[in-house]
């Protein structure tokens, strides 16, 4: 099987729209992967917010109808927003467990992305991230999807630095409209980055 790579652009698509071509495919690989076993094959979804958030209560809604249709036993796990440690102890304790799941779906998280990638490749379980990259350190470190780790099977990541352009893009069209200039008659714009996930919006933004 090629390795799975998808890029989309958030600011261009609706949320939905996005997440059917994004985890489409792997939906049905899934689906040809289960009739081609006896037993259903386990999925579990690392959540890193719990119910409640618009953009990933979407995500789980669509995996879960992905799942009932293809006939895969999918479970979902729920971390607390903005902790990557909690996300990374339940990680484990999943990939570890002796009914530990065939694939293990779940965000790249700022610096224990790798922690999670190699305890997937030791445990034998088939990891797919979504959402999300890795930073150009860790990318030098673990390389793209069945390169140096083959239980990495894939990736669906968005374009941030095209959507951090389009949102600058936006940004001063509309201070621009509404006459925002300092006395240089230039507009000020500050982007400040939170995870490290950000910072490739606002390279985007900076162009």
């Amino acid at each position: 099987m090629d390795r799975l790579s998808f890029s989309c652009y958030p600011l261009l698509c609706k949320p939905l729209r996005i997440l059917k071509r994004a985890l489409l495919p792997l939906a049905l690989t899934l689906g040809i992967l289960a009739c081609a076993t006896a037993q259903p094959l386990r999925v579990t979804l690392l959540n890193p917010d719990p119910p409640g958030d618009p953009f990933w209560d979407l995500l789980v809604s669509f995996m879960q109808a992905s799942a009932d249709d293809l006939g895969v036993q999918l479970k979902i796990i729920n971390s607390e927003p903005g902790n990557r440690f909690k996300s990374l102890q339940l990680a484990r304790q999943e990939l570890s467990a002796v009914d530990k799941p065939d694939y293990f779906v779940t965000l790249l998280l700022n610096r224990v992305a790798p922690l999670m990638i190699e305890e997937a490749e030791k445990r034998g379980v088939k990891f797919f991230s979504v959402n999300s990259d890795l930073s150009r350190d860790e990318r030098k470190k673990l390389g793209e999807p069945r390169e140096r780790y083959k239980s990495w099977i894939g990736k669906m990541s968005p374009d941030d630095s095209y959507a951090g352009y389009l949102l600058g893009k936006k940004l001063i069209e509309k201070a621009r409209e509404k006459n925002l200039t300092d006395k240089q008659h230039q507009i000020q714009i500050i982007a400040i980055a939170g995870e490290g996930g950000l910072r490739f919006p606002m390279t985007g933004s900076a162009d």
